[in-house]
């Protein structure tokens, strides 16, 4: 009885972290999307773009490296 519970415990862990990780993915990839939009709209009319999202937004893309910095300073050295 107890090592159907844990099987079950376990199958239905797996299927929890799958759909997070699609969840995660597509939320980056709208992200990245709405980045991109935001910045052609600054481009065209910087009195249009709301700053606020934009920081927001671009700690969630791909483009956002913190720690890029340093990381290429130990490279260099």
């Amino acid at each position: 009885m107890s090592a159907v519970f844990i099987a079950l415990l376990v199958l239905m862990n797996s299927t929890s972290q799958a759909n997070q990780q699609e969840t995660d993915k597509n939320e980056f990839l709208a992200a990245n999307d709405r980045y991109a939009e935001l910045v052609e709209k600054l481009k065209a009319d910087v009195t249009s773009v709301d700053f606020d999202e934009l920081r927001r937004i671009y700690v969630k893309t791909e483009h956002y490296a913190p720690y890029a910095s340093s990381e290429r300073k130990d490279r260099l050295t």
